[in-house]
């Protein structure tokens, strides 16, 4: 009787999910003030002088 008990629990156990990975990642924000000696946004592509940005 003990056995089939012991049987019964084992089978019926949980299954390892070792697949199925579930990534989860924190949005990160990054702020960037670019500006020369007279105030001017070097980022603005309007800005004469201006960094080129690019993205890739």
């Amino acid at each position: 009787m003990a056995i089939a008990i012991f049987a019964a629990i084992s089978f019926t156990s949980c299954d390892d999910d070792e697949g199925s990975i579930v990534w989860d990642f924190t949005p990160v924000t990054v702020k960037m003030d670019v500006v020369d000696a007279q105030g001017n946004d070097l980022l603005d592509p309007d800005t004469p002088g201006n960094l080129p940005i690019v993205l890739q």
